[in-house]
């Protein structure tokens, strides 16, 4: 499919996962990219991605054309600390809520809307949107 659209999958670190296939698919793309949030353990490939620019198997590692962001968020941050970085988003984005129980992830959804004035949702399992 040559369309536009976002994937969001597991192993933070590009060790194992769906998360490997999709960056296979991307690596050398200028158009796509990667964002890899939270901390990268020294040594995984995610880590080597972020630090050299550099993705694939140990001893065959080749630079990658895509873009690589990094997003330096815990995943033990609070409230006010991703309250932070969502009020330094640029632009008008669509925030999704989508890591935690249903009610939690509503809740932020809803202070995002009205402490940030961004759109912001909480979908359900396998619902689809428009980005």
């Amino acid at each position: 499919m040559n369309r536009p659209g976002v994937v969001i999958s597991s192993s933070g670190m590009l060790t194992g996962g769906a998360s490997t296939r999709y960056m296979e698919k991307i690596r050398n793309h200028s158009k796509d990219g990667v964002v890899l949030v939270s901390y990268q353990i020294p040594g995984t490939p995610g880590r080597l991605l972020v630090d050299e620019g550099r993705y694939g198997p140990p001893g065959e590692l080749k630079p990658v054309k895509c873009r690589i962001e990094w997003i330096n968020f815990s995943s033990h941050c609070d409230g006010p600390h991703m309250m932070e970085i969502v009020k330094g988003f640029k632009g008008n984005p669509k925030v999704l809520c989508i890591h935690g129980e249903a009610a939690s992830c509503t809740a932020l959804a809803e202070r995002i809307r009205e402490e940030a004035g961004f759109e912001a949702s909480a979908p359900s399992l396998s619902e689809s949107f428009r980005l």
